[in-house]
């Protein structure tokens, strides 16, 4: 049975903005559920991408302590309310500028749009600038995933005055499910999957959730190819194992001098000619002894092979159980 193969996105009726959306999955195996669910909350906080500001430039403020005259608010709070504004663009970088002079309150949507740059919350209060204030300041916005902390991020402070911050990209703000039991038509057990995800307002829901499967279907797509690529390395040990071992030259059983200048003698050049010798035959070559016959049969043995008329012996074949003598 497809445990995922229906997915259906159903708008809660109180809510019915692009902002929140409910998900029911089902069927679920019974017991995987919160297995499943926890993967793909991770997949929406973590992956889909979104904007935030990186790094902020004023003109009169050279670090986040800085106060700006006839400004109300100083750096820090002027930084911490541009992190509540809600970017969407299309490009990986965007410069955007802030140029106000007071008496005046300054929003969201005062701030200059360049390119395809879109702001979701434009009634952002951000900071006010008293008569005769004036403020400037460029705001540089990176497209990203998950979050990033400001040490992380002072890989990207170019000139001096530029005040980095830590980075938020996660266009989502909360995910959250539940699973609930159900019973099919032939009366199994299964479980449905019910996901509630809010959002910044940056990006649709439904993209956010199915850019969050794709992500997990990738993954779990690379565990999947990495089964077949354990399977194709199985196969090629098969093969390996499947080679006519009788056809090994002599030399590849690694024996003593003695035991190899004994087979030359007798024009022995691979296993196969080897395996046709009976014990006693080998007994009857010139300078062949009993250790040589312990070696050869053990040697044999790891091949899964024995001479003629005998059963393979065990490989832990203890040679001090033969007589150690030589003939």
């Amino acid at each position: 049975m497809n445990y995922f193969g229906k997915i259906t996105f159903v708008k809660d009726e109180n809510r019915s903005t692009k902002d929140f959306g409910r998900f029911v999955i089902e069927p679920v195996a019974n017991g995987s559920g919160r297995i499943f669910g926890n993967a793909l909350r991770r997949m929406l906080m973590f992956t889909v991408p979104g904007c935030a500001i990186l790094k902020v430039k004023f003109d009169d403020a050279l670090h986040e302590f800085s106060s700006i005259p006839e400004v109300v608010e100083d750096v820090q709070e002027i930084i911490m309310n541009l992190r509540k504004v809600v970017f969407s663009m299309k490009e990986d970088t965007l410069i955007a500028r802030i140029e106000k002079g007071g008496p005046c309150k300054v929003y969201a949507k005062d701030i200059k749009k360049v390119n395809t740059l879109e702001i979701a919350n434009p009634d952002q209060y951000i900071f006010t600038i008293n008569e005769g204030g004036q403020l400037y300041c460029e705001i540089e916005i990176h497209q990203g995933q998950g979050y990033v902390t400001v040490e992380e991020n002072q890989v990207h402070k170019e000139n001096i005055g530029e005040i980095i911050m830590d980075t938020h990209y996660s266009p989502i703000r909360k995910a959250s499910f539940k699973t609930e039991e159900f019973k099919d038509k032939e009366d199994e057990v299964y479980e449905r999957l019910i996901f509630d995800i809010i959002g910044d307002g940056s990006v649709e829901i439904d993209w956010a959730m199915k850019e969050a499967m794709t992500t997990l279907s990738e993954y779990t797509q690379a565990f999947t190819n990495l089964v077949e690529y354990v399977e194709e390395i199985e196969e090629e040990v098969d093969e390996v194992a499947s080679i006519d071992k009788t056809a090994l030259p002599i030399s590849e059983l690694n024996l003593s001098v003695r035991s190899r200048n004994c087979l030359k003698y007798v024009d022995v050049k691979v296993v196969g000619d080897l395996t046709k010798y009976s014990a006693q035959e080998l007994m009857e070559i010139k300078n062949f002894g009993k250790k040589s016959l312990v070696e050869i049969r053990q040697k044999l043995a790891e091949l899964g092979l024995a001479l003629k008329g005998e059963g393979i012996v065990d490989e832990n074949y203890d040679a001090m159980q033969e007589e150690s003598t030589e003939e």
